[in-house]
């Protein structure tokens, strides 16, 4: 039998797309999650190959949760406050 205490919590992941209009609903989003939810959030961003994004400098500014930018072979894990 398992103990039950040294089980891992289910991964929960939230995919959230927007474009360069969706940054303010995203600010006021992350302005009232908490930052200890145990959620991963996943931020799609739609822009254009010329540019390069700063969503994760602007989101920065709105929670506490540590902010990283995807790359092949990144590992979902939960976000915790820091």
């Amino acid at each position: 039998m398992a103990d039950e205490a040294h089980e891992e919590k289910p991964l929960y992941v939230v995919g959230i797309g927007a474009s360069a209009g969706g940054l303010r609903a995203l600010q006021q989003f992350f302005d009232s999650m908490p930052a200890g939810s145990g959620i991963c959030f996943v931020i799609i961003q739609h822009l254009s190959p010329d540019f390069e994004s700063q969503m994760d400098e602007l989101l920065s500014r709105h929670t506490t949760m540590r902010i990283l930018k995807v790359t092949e072979g990144t590992i979902l894990e939960p976000i915790t406050s820091t």
